[in-house]
């Protein structure tokens, strides 16, 4: 590719005699692009965030319908085991503290044996997320 081109006098000139007569002006328009660039790559990153913190709160949101929905339903099946435990012990009451006496157990095994699992699992799945 041929850099010569014709100066305003009429002699063909190459670009890099241009840069050397006007510095100045090279450098302004380095500046220029620089900080055009700058701003671009800003601009991209803000839009970065924007679409990480969307996907970030389409996952929490639909996390938090699927726990209340399942926790609901876990509301409704433990009413109808305790009616029928109630029922096999004589004692509605009953039943309903032997249910909700498992499920005391079973958070206490979770909090002792299950906490340090759940919290890095949990961890690792915001962080992939993210880094997606």
């Amino acid at each position: 590719m041929d850099t010569r081109h014709t100066s305003t006098n009429g002699h063909a000139r190459n670009a890099e005699e241009d840069i050397v007569d006007h510095p100045l002006e090279s450098v302004s328009g380095l500046f220029n692009k620089g900080e055009s660039f700058i701003r671009t790559q800003t601009e991209l990153i803000k839009l970065q965030a924007i679409l990480k913190g969307a996907e970030l709160g389409t996952q929490v949101t639909l996390g938090l319908v699927l726990i209340v929905g399942l926790g609901l339903a876990l509301i409704f099946v433990s009413i109808g085991l305790a009616l029928v435990v109630g029922s096999w012990i004589q004692s509605a009451a009953a039943g309903f503290f032997l249910v909700g006496a498992f499920y005391l157990l079973i958070v206490f095994f979770l909090y002792q044996f299950g906490g340090n699992w759940m919290r890095n699992r949990f961890s690792r799945a915001i962080l992939n997320s993210l880094m997606k």
